[in-house]
């Protein structure tokens, strides 16, 4: 009994793990080196394959949805005024979505992915 249960502990205790891994957010930082965030993308793997996706825009607000569909995973690349150096992150398996919120001017605010 006590076998099974341990079991049973190590199982939920490795869903609930790979749960939260999902469950975290990746964002760009607001600025880099003191220059603050203007463009992103977002890729269907890696960016040097140029698969660049496009968001759907409502208002303020571009969404890049069903990114858990894709066979590889997505890459963020954030862009910074006035500096060729970005962030890039490859997104973790079971991310659906990137929010990204646009100021006045058009450059980005922030972008959250989960």
């Amino acid at each position: 009994m006590l076998r099974a249960a341990a079991s049973c502990l190590g199982l939920c205790v490795g869903v609930l793990i790979g749960s939260a891994a999902a469950w975290a957010a990746v964002e760009c930082p607001a600025s880099l080196d003191g220059h603050p965030l203007e463009r992103v993308s977002v890729f269907d793997g890696p960016p040097s394959d140029m698969v660049d996706l496009r968001p759907d825009g409502r208002g303020s607000t571009d969404v890049w949805a069903d990114l858990d569909k894709n066979e590889r995973p997505a890459t963020l690349v954030c862009r910074y005024k006035s500096v060729s150096r970005t962030a890039a992150f490859v997104l973790p398996a079971g991310t659906r979505t990137c929010e990204g919120v646009r100021r006045a001017d058009d450059t980005y605010r922030s972008i959250v992915c989960r």
